[in-house]
């Protein structure tokens, strides 16, 4: 036998065994896509690759923030749109609709008929939150409030009153009487209708409030 080849081939073999069993140093080429981008307090992303080996850091754009409204801009917003959308308690998600509203002496009102689920949830869960903007076709004057709060029912008749006669002058100026009126469960719009045993009327108090525009 030539001891020379025979030790050629044993080296061979060893080498072979090596690399199957030792891992390579490095998995992949870097160019595979993150299975998680977490974003960090100070303003990096996190990575961690397929694999589960380290992660690696890279410099995150500085988020822009929205400014926040003046007391001037809430005032004029509340006083200026008549429709909002309001999010229910439900489960197992927010249950939302999209109602009139009264902005009278700083407080927001809401007419409801006395019927379905959103009185159902409304009776399970006052807690609300309300949201309101200025429609606009682009984003430059952007305006929008999120108030949250609890519905507390309207039980004074004088203030009922007030409120009704106001819910009953802004349908007018929209030109919908009609179709507000089917909004509230009622034929035509009147303020005795709005107060009739049927209807009930809530104003909402405020916990916490969030307005935010566009940069300008």
């Amino acid at each position: 036998m030539d001891w020379k080849y025979f030790i050629i081939a044993i080296i061979m073999v060893l080498l072979g065994c090596a690399a199957i069993l030792v891992p390579p140093l490095s998995r992949g080429s870097g160019t595979e896509a993150p299975a998680l981008r977490v974003l960090k307090g100070n303003g990096t992303i996190e990575i961690a690759d397929h694999q589960g080996y380290g992660s690696a850091q890279s410099s995150h754009r500085e988020i822009v923030r929205l400014p926040a409204m003046s007391a001037d801009e809430v005032e004029r917003l509340l006083g200026s749109q008549k429709i909002c959308r309001m999010a229910l308690n439900d489960t197992p998600q927010p249950y939302i609709i999209a109602m009139d509203y009264i902005y009278l002496d700083g407080r927001l009102y809401f007419h409801f008929a006395d019927y379905g689920r959103k009185m159902d949830l409304i009776r399970s869960d006052p807690h609300v939150t309300v949201e309101i903007d200025n429609f606009c076709e682009g984003t430059r004057d952007l305006y929008t409030i999120t108030l949250m709060g609890q519905l507390e029912k309207v039980t004074d008749k004088m203030e009922g009153a007030r409120v009704a006669r106001a819910l009953v002058d802004s349908a007018k100026t929209r030109g919908g009487v009609k179709n507000v009126a089917a909004r509230h469960g009622l034929r035509s719009l009147d303020t005795g209708g709005l107060m009739s045993e049927p209807s009930t009327m809530y104003r909402l108090i405020v916990s916490d409030s969030i307005g935010l525009k566009s940069p300008g």
